[in-house]
């Protein structure tokens, strides 16, 4: 990727500096050639505009912080805790890519707006300290699915209360343990049966 980038910059003509819509729109994906650095160089208001949604596919964890840092600029949509879910599902896996403290703070219906896609992104250890338990438990069926074996196996019993039931699922579980019905499963109850049978 690195060599195509480079290949395709002085081919152009054109600085890092200096992409445009149509560039980066031409780069797609292949803007995880660029180097952290020099994504730091990325005009924000341009890359805005042009968020390509397939940056999972090579992007490492510090490119992703890197393009990240540019949608919290003025000149891009400033502070996360100013967002509405609509910028998270507009900026898609970027959103793994926010800081910790940032992740840490998000309203439920920031939470839920995070695409499955970025959930599944965010690194196991960074997962494990960024969401609460209350955080978790707000996770959608969709958003509980993605979670990866790798982050689930590092869940605290704080983090993933709900027991490993092999065999019945947690709506039984609840029934026997309180003799009422339970008011259904969560996401992430729907989740952590699905591991323990895997």
């Amino acid at each position: 990727m690195q060599a195509t980038v480079s290949s395709f910059l002085r081919q152009s003509g054109v600085s890092v500096q200096g992409l445009a819509l149509p560039e980066l729109a031409a780069l797609g994906h292949l803007l995880c050639g660029l180097r952290a650095d020099e994504m730091r160089m990325l005009n924000s208001r341009e890359f805005r505009a042009r968020l390509p949604s397939s940056l999972r596919l090579g992007c490492s964890e510090r490119q992703l912080e890197t393009l990240a840092e540019l949608l919290t600029s003025r000149s891009a949509f400033g502070p996360v805790s100013s967002w509405g879910p609509e910028i998270f599902t507009e900026i898609g896996t970027l959103a793994a890519g926010l800081q910790d403290i940032a992740l840490s703070s998000l309203a439920p219906e920031q939470i839920q707006a995070l695409t499955p896609l970025a959930i599944a992104v965010i690194p196991a250890p960074k997962f494990t300290v960024v969401f609460s338990p209350a955080q978790l438990l707000g996770f959608t069926s969709a958003q509980a699915s993605a979670v990866t074996p790798q982050q689930h196996a590092r869940l605290s019993a704080e983090q993933w209360p709900v027991p490993s039931t092999r065999g019945r699922s947690p709506r039984m579980a609840g029934s026997r343990n309180h003799g009422r019905p339970h008011p259904g499963p969560s996401a992430l109850a729907l989740l952590c049966l699905m591991y323990s049978v895997g």
